[in-house]
């Protein structure tokens, strides 16, 4: 067995690639994943709130919510239920639902408008432009996310620094001046290298279950909702596993209480080792399950909703 690629079968996936993005204008692509994002983002909510929450905690009582570790999700919800009430799991949803939909309309839009000038169809020359995008969405929506993570972790009974966007935006800038607003934003770049997969990764499952029609004798058509959850879950599996660890301390290191307490997140360093130090290789990975229940149904509701508008939208206006 040869271990070149064989060039029939490299075209054929260059070909396959090249009908995903190249058919349907950059904005089409743009408006389908911004919709996606924003209903998603709003329809998983709690559980963003809750992981959020999660991922905060270090076990020491300066980081604790209602007064307690967050142990499991159904005495978490009973906790925020009973001394905040479950309208709190709903603050910061319009923040993050603007933050997400203006991230998205970004990156998609330099992504798709750069592969089809580029003429970029494989997986590595698509990670990179992917790389690329994310780089201006993340210097661009940064600041949205860091005021959402507060108002998540900003308990309704002991403050309202955090009430609205424009009170915490006003007290970030109050307290650490106007680059207080990109906090954090070297682990986000970090991200990027893990999260810059996403899109290429499932562009390529999709590609290879669009050849084997091809090679079956079908046409290509829309992907059913089974191979949508396929692409999807295996693609957002993989993120999680690689981007976690860096989220976690991303979260601690915006956190407002993050340089209070006897264990402090001053640093991408200096969060590393004490997280490793104080809770091992495995407080690396506090909240991951609540970041499957919250990623892999958002993920599956976010592919879809986006293949289905890509579809209306093609057909209607290409």
């Amino acid at each position: 067995m040869s271990n070149k690629c064989d060039p029939p079968e490299a075209e054929k996936e260059s070909k396959s690639l090249s009908v995903i993005g190249k058919h349907s204008p950059a904005v089409i692509h743009t408006v389908s994943s911004q919709l996606a994002s924003g209903l998603s983002t709003f329809a998983f909510y709690p559980f963003d709130f809750l992981r959020t929450r999660y991922m905060s905690q270090d076990g020491t009582v300066v980081r604790q919510h209602n007064g307690k570790t967050y142990n499991s999700i159904l005495s978490s919800l009973h906790l925020v239920y009973k001394q905040e009430g479950l309208r709190t799991m709903y603050r910061g949803c319009v923040t993050a639902v603007v933050g997400a939909t203006v991230a998205w309309g970004v990156y998609m839009y330099v992504y798709r408008v750069v592969c089809n000038t580029l003429e970029a169809t494989s997986y590595t020359s698509r990670s990179l432009v992917s790389m690329g995008a994310s780089v201006l969405s993340c210097l661009i929506s940064s600041p949205i996310f860091l005021i959402k993570s507060r108002m998540q972790l900003e308990e309704t009974t002991t403050g309202c620094k955090y009430r609205s966007f424009y009170s915490g935006f006003q007290e970030v800038v109050r307290s650490s001046g106007y680059r207080g607003l990109w906090k954090g934003v070297t682990l986000q770049f970090l991200l990027i290298i893990p999260n810059a997969l996403g899109i290429p990764t499932y562009d390529f499952l999709k590609s290879k279950i669009l050849r084997y029609r091809v090679a079956q004798g079908d046409t290509l058509a829309d992907m059913t909702i089974m191979e949508v959850c396929l692409c999807s879950t295996l693609t957002k599996v993989l993120l999680l596993t690689l981007s976690h660890p860096l989220v976690l301390i991303r979260t601690r290191i915006q956190d407002q209480r993050a340089l209070k307490g006897s264990i402090r997140y001053s640093s991408v360093g200096q969060s590393f080792l004490s997280i490793l130090k104080h809770q091992g290789v495995l407080g690396m990975y506090r909240g991951f399950s609540m970041s499957l229940l919250y990623s892999l149904p958002r993920a599956l509701f976010y592919y879809t909703c986006y293949e289905k508008t890509l579809t209306v939208l093609s057909a209607r206006f290409t």
